[in-house]
């Protein structure tokens, strides 16, 4: 998304240290910190008609890490906050706190069942964010915002979201998940007509079935519960039911149920 007509960003430094060092295998606990500088200049930030000039800004992000992991669980906790100093065609050189964000993710592995729960907190001022910034969800993959076509404007974009699953039957050849998610957007200040406060909830469950030792079947069923603060209030509900079969081509196989590591995909 292309937010203006000439911009130009220069990291002239960023470092990081960490203390209390993981162990050899990489288990133990981790405190990390990182410090970003940035300078900027944008014109047209506000995307009006007719451009009211450039608009320079250095920006001192700074961020930290905590992470601790043992035989049979995983805890992150990662957060940060940037101090932005900048100066617009008119008025005053302003200082303000952006993006003050926080996340968690917890895991944890039991003889025959496993545990995961993440959550997340960000604040953003509507001209400075950057919607390509954090795209990537939990499990690696490209999700954009739900509102990425309209972040444009001025005020302030509050995002959260919490999920939660329990699998059963890790190491059988069945198994049951249940799952539970909350994520919403909220406003304030916006000049934007198109923004309005929303909230998702959804919750499931799957199970799988192994067939054999490269098939294996799945089905799920979800219920998504949207409301919104838009003119008309919109509130609707889904349920989805889907299936699913994995096959496996010649020479690998789909799980092994070996309770010492993961071999599902070998």
């Amino acid at each position: 998304m292309g937010k203006t007509l000439i911009q130009c960003a220069v990291i002239i430094g960023a470092f990081g240290f960490s203390i209390l060092p993981a162990t050899a295998q990489d288990r133990g606990t981790r405190l990390t910190f990182d410090i970003e500088q940035r300078f900027e200049s944008t014109d047209n930030l506000a995307l009006d008609l007719v451009s009211a000039g450039a608009t320079t800004a250095t920006s001192t992000r700074l961020s930290f890490g905590l992470t601790s992991e043992t035989a049979t669980q995983q805890f992150a906790l990662h957060g940060g906050t940037t101090l932005r100093l900048f100066k617009r065609p008119v008025g005053a050189t302003d200082t303000q706190i952006d993006d003050p964000n926080l996340r968690l993710t917890y895991n944890r592995q039991g003889a025959h069942s496993a545990l995961k729960l993440n959550a997340r907190y960000r604040r953003s001022e509507l001209e400075f964010l950057d919607a390509f910034e954090n795209i990537i969800n939990d499990d690696g993959e490209i999700e954009l915002p739900s509102d990425f076509g309209d972040l444009v404007g001025t005020g302030t974009r509050e995002s959260y979201g919490a999920n939660a699953s329990l699998e059963f039957g890790t190491d059988a050849p069945f198994g049951v998940t249940f799952s539970l998610g909350l994520s919403g957007l909220n406003y304030g200040a916006s000049t934007n007509p198109d923004h309005f406060d929303s909230e998702v909830v959804t919750y499931g469950v799957s199970a799988r079935l192994q067939f054999s030792p490269i098939t294996e079947g799945t089905v799920s069923l979800k219920q998504t519960e949207y409301d919104a603060e838009d003119t008309i209030l919109t509130d609707r509900s889904t349920t989805t039911l889907s299936f699913g079969v994995k096959h496996a081509l010649q020479g690998a196989r789909s799980r092994c149920f070996d309770r010492t590591h993961d071999c599902r995909y070998q």
